[in-house]
C-alpha cells in the first residue's frame, strides 16, 4: 500500500513508477504495487492548489482586470471598476466562498482566495440637481419644483397650461444639453424630458394682449379715440367721444367683447377689466329740434341740408336764414360774428341790413347744442 498526503496549498496529483514496477491505482492517494519483480522507484506527484476566479463588469462600466485570474490557495489580487459617462460605482457583488476586501471601494481586492468563482461590479446612474419652473412665476398652473436630486435617464413628464391672461410661448433648458426631449419640443406644451446633468427647465409664458376697436355710430356726428386700442388681460384705457356741432353724445355701447364700461353716459369713460378683444360703439343722434324755431350756427356741420331744422341743419348764414323763412319764427343763432353781407358776395356794402319781419324773435348766444332755451 502506497500513501500521500500533501503539505498544505499543495495537492496531490498522481503516482508514477520506475519500468518493470506495476501500479494500482495511480491516480489515488493511495495506491498499490502488485507483482514486484524488480528493483524500482515509485514517485507521488503533487501540484500546488491554484483558484480561477473571473471578474465581470456589470451594465454601464469597465473593470480591470479583464481576464480570468489564476490564483494559488489563499493569495489574491487587485480590482478596479470605473463607470461610463454619466454613471458610477455602486458596489462590488461576489460568488460563494469569495471575499473582497472592501465592497463598496471602486479600487478593492480578492483576498484568502479558497475556491474557484467570480466577482462583478455594479454601475448606478448619476444623480443630478433638476429644477422646473415658470416664467414669469405665477403665470402657469403646473407648480415649480426643485431643485430636486434625480438619476441620469430620469424621465420628467410636464405640462405648461397657462393661467388666464397668458399664453404658453415654450420651453427653455439651461444650461443647454442637461436635458434631452424624448417626447414633444420646446413649442409643444406636453412633453417629456431625459435627465442629462444638473440644470433647469423653465415653461415660459407672454401677458395676452387684446385689441378693442373702438367705434363711431355715425362719424357725422361724432368721432371717438383711439380708433383701436391694445390692451393687456384684466386691463383698462379711456376712451374719449367727440360730438360734432349740432349733435350729441348719446351713450356707450359694448358691441362685442368682454370688459367694463365704467359710465356708459360720460362721453369720456374707463373701460376696464378686458378680457377678450371686441367693439366699443359711441353712440350718437342729432340734438332734437323744437318746434318754430330756425337755428343759425356759423360753425355748423358742412355737407348737411342746412335749412334750419335743427342745430345739425342750421344755416351759416343768418342773412340766408331770414331771406328763407316765413314770418313768425323764432330764430337761434349760435355765437359767432354774422354780416348782413354774408353770401351776398358784397362784403363791403353798406346798404344792407338784417331785418327781422313782424312776429319774428331772435335769441343769440347758443352754443350749437342746446335743446331748449336758457341751457
Amino acid at each position: 500500500m502506497l500513501s500521500a498526503t500533501p503539505a498544505t496549498n499543495w495537492e496531490f496529483y498522481n503516482w508514477t513508477a520506475s519500468s518493470g514496477l506495476n501500479l494500482v491505482n495511480a491516480s489515488s492517494e493511495n495506491a498499490l504495487l502488485r507483482n514486484i519483480q524488480s528493483n524500482g522507484t515509485v514517485t507521488a506527484g503533487f501540484t500546488i492548489d491554484t483558484f480561477t476566479v473571473t471578474v465581470n463588469s456589470g451594465a454601464n462600466g469597465i473593470v480591470t482586470p479583464t481576464q480570468p485570474q489564476k490564483v494559488v490557495r489563499g493569495g489574491s489580487f487587485g480590482i478596479t471598476a470605473t463607470g461610463n459617462s454619466r454613471y458610477h460605482f455602486y458596489k462590488w457583488t461576489k460568488s460563494s466562498g469569495i471575499t473582497i476586501a472592501d465592497t463598496l471601494s471602486s479600487n478593492t481586492s480578492v483576498v484568502n482566495i479558497q475556491t474557484d468563482g467570480s466577482v462583478t461590479a455594479v454601475f448606478a446612474p448619476d444623480t443630478y440637481s433638476v429644477t422646473v419652473g415658470q416664467v414669469p412665476s405665477g403665470a402657469g398652473s403646473m407648480p415649480s419644483v426643485g431643485p430636486q436630486k434625480l438619476a441620469c435617464g430620469t424621465k420628467l413628464s410636464l405640462t405648461a397650461e397657462p393661467n388666464a391672461g397668458y399664453a404658453f410661448t415654450g420651453w427653455s433648458i439651461t444650461p443647454a444639453g442637461c436635458m434631452e426631449y424624448v417626447a414633444g419640443n420646446a413649442d409643444s406644451s406636453n412633453v417629456t424630458v431625459r435627465v442629462l446633468d444638473s440644470g433647469t427647465i423653465n415653461a415660459n409664458f407672454s401677458g395676452v394682449t387684446y385689441t378693442v376697436q373702438v367705434i363711431s355710430s355715425n362719424t357725422n356726428y361724432g368721432t371717438v379715440s383711439p380708433a383701436i386700442q391694445q390692451v393687456s388681460h384684466n386691463g383698462s384705457f379711456t376712451a374719449i367721444a367727440k360730438v360734432k356741432r349740432g349733435c350729441r353724445f348719446v351713450e356707450w355701447v359694448r358691441d362685442s367683447g368682454i370688459f367694463t364700461i365704467d359710465d356708459a353716459q360720460n362721453d369720456t369713460t374707463t373701460i376696464s377689466k378686458v378680457l377678450s378683444s371686441g367693439k366699443l360703439l359711441a353712440r350718437f343722434d342729432t340734438i332734437p329740434a323744437v318746434n318754430g324755431v330756425v337755428y343759425v350756427d356759423k360753425n355748423a356741420n358742412a355737407n348737411t341740408a342746412r335749412n334750419g331744422r335743427s342745430w345739425y341743419n342750421a344755416f351759416t348764414s343768418l342773412a340766408l336764414a331770414l331771406e328763407n323763412t316765413t314770418t313768425g319764427k323764432t330764430f337761434w343763432v349760435a355765437e359767432g360774428i354774422y354780416k348782413a353781407t354774408d353770401e351776398t358776395g358784397t362784403p363791403n356794402d353798406r346798404t344792407k341790413a338784417f331785418s327781422l319781419e313782424t312776429g319774428d324773435s331772435l335769441l343769440g348766444g347758443f352754443r350749437g347744442i342746446e335743446a331748449k332755451a336758457g341751457e
